[in-house]
Formats: structure tokens, C-alpha cells, sequence
């Protein structure tokens, strides 16, 4: 955030994120790009979960969130989008800066076991873009499991560990699921191929992550 204002452009989806990542510098020209948003679309596309067109809820309002919705919305817009979170100000401010863009109006909740079973009566794609399920508090979940039984796909955020409790119940239901490791990966190749204008080398930057992550 800090040096968003040093820069000479910042891409449009950075732009209404708040933040960078990546900065590229060409010939002095110093352009900003964020690849979390990025990253994690691809590894939704990747997993055969494109939210074009789909009903989505999205849980947190923080950088994560902030990015994923947003990047969504401008890239993939689904057919309806709701964001639930606990902090108001920050749900509503990320709502109102996605229906600025002209992209889709996104509802908005409380981040509760309400919250959650009325969003999820209608929902096509989860995503869980919070820290809940993070080493060390590797047990713990938002999503009860009788909710995952409506839920055709999951995506959690959270990398370490690779399956997290709700990956692990939401597999038991029989939905399809998508690891934060895969966000981290295409996030990574994103800001290779920006760097070097080279394609990144995806599988070798598999292979190290498959060595530190279980």
C-alpha cells in the first residue's frame, strides 16, 4: 500500500484492490500488479471451477478477500456474488469499490453460522479466504460438514497444511476441492512471467513446494 504512490502505473485490478505485490521496472518505469487475485483465478480455472456465470460466496474482507473479489469480479464475474465477513466497514467498503468497477453488486453478511447457511442454500463455489484452518490450529473450520453437502466446489486460501479441515470434510461430502497451495504456485508464476517475460516453470516450482508442504 505504502508504494502505490511512488509508481508510474498500477494495473486496474491492483488499483481497486489497494495493494501491490509486484513491481516491475522497465527502463525506470516502475508498474505495479498484484498476483494473488490472479493466481488464485487460475488455480480455480486449473481445477475446472471458473466462477463466470456461477453463484459465489467468499469468506473475509481482508487483502485475500479483497484481491480474490475483486480480480474475480473484472476477470471472471459470476452470476452472483456474496461477500461475508466480521468487520462491516471493511465488507462494505469492498463491496461498494467491485459495483464501482461496473462489474456485478455484491451482497454482503456476517461472517456467522446464520450467515452461513443462508448463503450457502444458493451457492455454486466457496471460497474460504480467511487464516481459519492455519498451522498450528490445523482443526478447526467455519463450515460445519452439513453444510458442505449443497456445495459442488471449495477453495481454501490456506496452503500449510495442504488439506485443511475443511478441504479434508469438504472431500467427505463429495465436492470438488481446491488447495491455497495452488493459489500460491500460479500467484508465483504470475509475478515469474512478469519479472523475466519468460512462461514460468511450473512444475519445477511444484516440485519444491510438494518438498516443504504435506
Amino acid at each position: 500500500i505504502a508504494v502505490m504512490p511512488l509508481l508510474d502505473t498500477i494495473d486496474e485490478a491492483a488499483r481497486t484492490i489497494g495493494s501491490i505485490n509486484t513491481i516491475v521496472n522497465t527502463g525506470g518505469h516502475l508498474a505495479g500488479y498484484n498476483s494473488d487475485g490472479i493466481g488464485a483465478l487460475q488455480a480455480l480455472r486449473d481445477a475446472g471451477c471458473n466462477p463466470t456465470g456461477k453463484r459465489v460466496t467468499i469468506l473475509g474482507s481482508g487483502g485475500a478477500a479483497r484481491a480474490i473479489a475483486v480480480t474475480m469480479s473484472l476477470q471472471a464475474p459470476p452470476a452472483a456474488l456474496t461477500l461475508l465477513g466480521i468487520i462491516p466497514e471493511e465488507l462494505a467498503q469492498l463491496a461498494s469499490d467491485i459495483a464501482a468497477t461496473g462489474a456485478l453488486k455484491p451482497a454482503i453478511g456476517v461472517l456467522s453460522a446464520e450467515g452461513l447457511t443462508a448463503a450457502l442454500q444458493h451457492c455454486d463455489l466457496l471460497v474460504n479466504a480467511t487464516p481459519v484452518g492455519m498451522y498450528p490450529k490445523t482443526d478447526e473450520s467455519l463450515i460445519s460438514r452439513d453444510l458442505l453437502l449443497k456445495q459442488p466446489a471449495v477453495f481454501d486460501i490456506v496452503y500449510n497444511p495442504r488439506k485443511t479441515k475443511l478441504l479434508r470434510d469438504a472431500l467427505q461430502a463429495g465436492c470438488t476441492v481446491v488447495s491455497g497451495i495452488e493459489m500460491f504456485l500460479n500467484q508465483a508464476a504470475v509475478q515469474f512471467t512478469l519479472w523475466t517475460g519468460q512462461p514460468a516453470p511450473v512444475e519445477v516450482m511444484r516440485a519444491v513446494l510438494d518438498k516443504h508442504f504435506t
